[in-house]
């Protein structure tokens, strides 16, 4: 396991001289067919910090690179983001300015604007990827029938238009799942309701989210994990 770290953490770009404790790759499926993939990396030095690159080619082809950055507690510092479209690039920093949250989106073609999103205590952030929910199952900690809500900063393609909303997470009975890349594991699993939404998700015991079930407009969107390598003890982080 260690020399296929050190092999997918050069392919994948990995800051010289450091490892990651964890990687894994997540399909995405809509009705069936993939729409796109995301590959994550986990680091652990002072802190953690979690780099991913997505590309989705539905409902547009574009790439999304990703960097966030938490304190050895796991509350969130920074999340960096560039997203590229239609060969148009956007980057989004969300950071703590004191005890608030704080958005600054540039790009081609657009002024810079700065969003004020309200107290970082206590709030999680949801880019629309497991990885963050899986954060946000690890902080809440829910046992069997529990249901918490918590505020969220969510981001969303294609303008990065911050928001802060009311996010549900309820955990229902566990689940027999089948997984590619370790076959057949019993799941935890939660209902997480966003406004009107009910979305489903299934967390090994390990902590990592295997597979999420969205709602969508155009149709049922499927995530699923395809691949991890890790450290034990390593995920969630």
């Amino acid at each position: 396991m260690h020399s296929l770290l050190i092999t997918l953490a050069l392919v994948l770009g990995a800051d010289k001289g450091q490892l990651p404790v964890s990687l894994g790759e997540y399909q995405y499926l809509l009705g069936g067919k993939r729409i796109g993939e995301e590959q994550f990396r986990v680091y652990k030095k002072d802190g953690y910090r979690i780099e991913s690159t997505r590309t989705l080619y539905w409902p547009e082809p574009s790439r999304q690179e990703m960097r966030y950055e938490l304190e050895p507690s796991f509350e969130p510092k920074k999340l960096s983001l560039v997203t590229t479209r239609a060969g148009i690039v956007t980057e989004l920093e969300l950071a703590r300015k004191g005890e608030n949250w704080r958005s600054e989106v540039k790009g081609q073609g657009r002024d810079k604007k700065k969003t004020e999103l309200g107290r970082s205590q206590g709030a999680v952030v949801d880019f629309d990827s497991l990885v963050f929910n899986a954060l946000a199952l690890k902080r809440l900690a829910l046992g069997a029938g529990e249901a918490r809500s918590v505020e969220a900063i969510t981001l969303a393609l294609p303008d990065f238009a911050g928001a802060r909303s009311s996010q549900t997470y309820r955990r229902v009975e566990d689940e027999e799942i089948e997984t590619e890349f370790a076959g057949k594991l019993e799941a935890a699993v939660y209902e997480l309701t966003t406004g009107t939404a009910k979305h489903r998700l299934w967390v090994a015991p390990s902590g990592v989210v295997v597979k999420g079930v969205f709602e969508h407009t155009a149709g049922e969107r499927e995530v699923r994990l395809v691949r991890l390598e890790t450290k034990p003890g390593a995920w969630p982080p």
